[in-house]
């Protein structure tokens, strides 16, 4: 009788860690989903980041010529300045030579 009960308590616990294994098989499939799933959002998100630094490099090559824009845009005005300047003064010379010649 002992070795009977022996015989049955071995086959639950033999069937126990049956049990277990597939849980544990079931389980550890889970975590392989599970993984795959943060792989594909890892995936993802250096996409992203990817763009964005695509998009850090077109801004700041914009804010870059902007900054061109704004010096030459002042260059612009000192010239026009200047050749205002240039003119007035050829024409005061000029009007002045006149009125000269017209007193004369």
């Amino acid at each position: 009788e002992e070795v009977r009960q022996a015989g049955a308590r071995m086959e639950r616990q033999l069937g126990d860690l049956g049990t277990g294994r597939q849980e544990a098989a079931g389980q550890m499939e889970e975590q392989i989903v599970g993984l795959g799933e943060v792989r594909g959002a890892l995936e993802r998100l250096e996409q992203k980041v990817g763009v964005l630094s695509a998009n850090q490099e077109v801004a700041n090559k914009i804010d870059a010529q902007g900054e061109q824009v704004t010096a030459i845009r002042q260059v612009t005005e000192r010239v026009e300045k200047h050749l205002m300047n240039d003119m007035f003064g050829q024409l005061s010379e000029s009007l002045g030579a006149h009125v000269s010649q017209i007193r004369a």
